[in-house]
């Protein structure tokens, strides 16, 4: 999962195991979570608009953080949406798109 800001008093599952982790050719740095199944990347500081190569969370959750995700492993799913705990006015997303070569 991508978090583009950090929830106010909320988390993600498991806990955060990396801090600070820059992805390449992804602005800004991001705090890595993970409960041994999932793992979720949550912006440092809130991004407003993102476009970037999926592949590069891939290839860091699979040889940075290991032990979450194998190699081994299909990607089944990509989707985009908000996790809404309370309120939620004014949310949106205007366009999501993936590219698959």
């Amino acid at each position: 999962m991508l978090f583009r800001s950090d929830p106010s008093q909320k988390q993600p599952r498991g806990n955060c195991q990396w801090s600070g982790v820059t992805i390449p050719g992804v602005p800004g740095t991001w705090n890595v979570w993970t409960d041994g199944v999932c793992i979720s990347y949550v912006a440092t500081s809130t991004v407003n608009s993102l476009t970037f190569d999926l592949n590069a969370f891939i290839k860091d959750a699979t040889s940075t953080h290991t032990g979450t995700i194998s190699s081994s492993m299909y990607l089944h799913d990509i989707f985009g949406g908000f996790e809404i705990w309370s309120g939620g006015q004014g949310l949106q997303i205007t366009d999501f798109y993936a590219v698959v070569k």
